[in-house]
């Protein structure tokens, strides 16, 4: 059966042109001694006999173009072997000399290289980093589970293999040796081979996008062993607010004050420009500063600020001011001597919208995609239940109890927990998303929809105003969630409920804070105007008159 067989396989390399069908012959030879010495046929082949095959070869001492020959011969007879149908399928199809290493071959390893990148073995083979390894797999899977595209995973890939590729050149052996200037010597090798090549610089996304694929990966790998592959830069001292002072209020924020790291963010945001303040006027201390230089720094902010953005820099100056005389830092109290503009009580009118637009605008979302069921519910929550964009974001799986159809509110501003009755509306939304959420080890219920897949966050707020602008286009109201909270208050006016109803609903700390929206109920207002004037009106015969006057009184 061989010697019929492996004749008239002869007679085709013969017939097809081959010159040196002789030397395909001694490698098929070979091939069916060792197959011979298996005791296994044509029809019992799989990808790792083949692969065994050429793992045999090579413990014989073959050199790597022999054992390349071999792998090549066996795949052509193999195909003349299907086309005579003595076998179904071709066994050496994922079979790579490049895979000799890996116990099983090619078709052994099923790793996140096939599974990410692609499935052909030359192809897989350039990506086995050993500088990175085990780090390397890690991560691309990490991109996996965030969601990233595959396009987006090979490019990624591809711009750490050339870095790979260039620590080996320039003789770096470990991970842990790389540094920030190893990374920017390769920019600049890359932008100056761009250059050279094509006679223009690359684009700045380009060198951003390869500059921040590397970085990403390192950040990971250096985070793994417990270290930290960019060193942050020390943030240089100013003379008139000592980095020592800011560091001791900022603790004193969140230990004493319980302020949260958003809160404390911007305070030091805010100090900083006051300290650049205080440089340009050439104050060297912060001791020597008078009041008249703080009413300068904010004169200063009224240039791109609104009064309500004033009035939070007022109250984190205010409150420093008052640290600083509580440490003995000043000689005097200089925060009841600051100003702050003139603001009426009633200057502020929560905005809007109509339920019934609230309603064109839940109707109008496409809820054929992942995304639009995300923003449905999330909008749904803030309409029906007049949740702040904050509460929605913190919102996790756990604080939904479906068994009593409750929310719980962890987040709130007023740094209560809560726990609110769930609507059917909000219900069915929030289960219509749920049912196609990625699955991801965050507890957070919205998630973002592009790569890398984290909980929504800040950005949560931002839907609200896309959806708006959408179904409306511009309006001249406020933007985001609190107009959905404006507009849930101003329903809950409109069916007549109690003051201190509105209170709970809307988890209020104070009264006064809902009593604001008093200000929104203008058919009311209409209403009460309307009596009035047919009280004041005065008719012409005289007890009508006097009927009016005795309501009067």
């Amino acid at each position: 059966m061989a010697a019929d067989l492996l004749a008239r396989y002869s007679n085709h390399l013969k017939e097809i042109g081959v010159k040196t069908r002789h030397t395909y012959l001694s490698h098929v030879r070979a091939f069916f001694s060792w197959l011979t010495a298996k005791n296994v046929t044509l029809d019992q082949l799989s990808a790792q006999l083949v692969n065994e095959y050429l793992c045999h070869r090579k413990a014989l001492g073959r050199t790597d173009q022999t054992i390349k020959g071999d792998h090549h011969q066996v795949r052509n007879f193999l195909r003349f072997a299907r086309s005579q149908g003595l076998i179904s399928h071709d066994p050496a199809k994922d079979v790579s000399c490049h895979w000799l290493a890996i116990p099983g071959g090619f078709p052994a390893y099923q790793g996140i290289l096939r599974e990410g990148l692609s499935y052909h073995p030359s192809f897989l083979f350039d990506y086995r980093l050993p500088l990175f390894a085990p780090d390397w797999e890690d991560f691309l899977k990490q991109l996996m589970d965030h969601r990233y595209s595959k396009p987006s995973i090979r490019e990624m890939a591809r711009s750490i293999m050339d870095f790979h590729r260039y620590l080996t050149c320039i003789k770096v052996r470990r991970l842990t040796q790389i540094t920030p200037r190893h990374l920017a010597a390769f920019i600049e090798l890359r932008q100056a081979r761009y250059l050279k090549r094509h006679g223009h610089p690359p684009a700045k996304n380009t060198l951003i996008n390869i500059r921040g694929a590397i970085t990403l990966f390192l950040d990971y790998a250096f985070g793994r062993r417990n270290q930290t592959f960019r060193r942050t830069r020390p943030i240089p001292d100013n003379p008139a607010l000592p980095n020592d002072i800011l560091r001791r209020y900022l603790e004193f924020c969140r230990v004493h004050k319980g302020l949260k790291p958003i809160t404390i963010q911007a305070r030091l945001h805010w100090l900083k420009k006051l300290g650049r303040f205080f440089k340009r006027r050439k104050i060297k201390r912060i001791e020597t500063a008078s009041i008249a230089d703080y009413d300068g720094f904010i004169l200063d902010c009224t240039r791109f600020l609104n009064h309500k953005s004033l009035f939070a820099v007022l109250g984190a100056l205010r409150c420093f001011l008052r640290y600083l005389y509580l440490e003995e830092t000043i000689p005097s109290d200089l925060a009841k001597d600051l100003i702050s503009p003139c603001r009426f009580s009633a200057d502020l009118r929560p905005k809007y919208l109509p339920w019934s637009q609230i309603e064109q605008l839940l109707a109008g979302i496409d809820r054929g995609a992942i995304t639009g069921k995300r923003d449905y519910a999330i909008l749904t929550l803030l309409s029906y239940h007049g949740l702040r964009a904050r509460e929605a974001a913190k919102l996790a799986i756990p604080d939904v109890d479906w068994d009593t159809c409750s929310l719980t509110l962890r987040d709130q501003k007023n740094r209560t927990t809560s726990r609110i009755p769930l609507s059917q509306q909000a219900k069915e939304a929030l289960q219509d998303y749920l049912a196609v959420r990625p699955n991801c080890p965050y507890p957070e219920i919205f998630l973002t929809k592009k790569a890398p897949l984290k909980p929504l966050g800040a950005m949560l707020y931002h839907v609200a105003g896309v959806r708006l602008r959408q179904r409306f286009g511009s309006l001249p109201l406020a933007r985001g969630s609190g107009l959905l909270r404006h507009s849930f208050a101003k329903l809950l006016l409109d069916r007549r409920a109690r003051l201190s109803d509105i209170m709970l609903l809307l988890r209020h700390k104070s009264m006064r804070s809902t009593q604001v929206y008093t200000r929104i109920a203008t058919e009311d207002m209409r209403e009460v105007a309307d009596n009035y004037a047919n009280l004041l009106a005065v008719p012409s015969d005289g007890p009508a008159n006097n009927t009016g006057a005795a309501a009067l009184r």
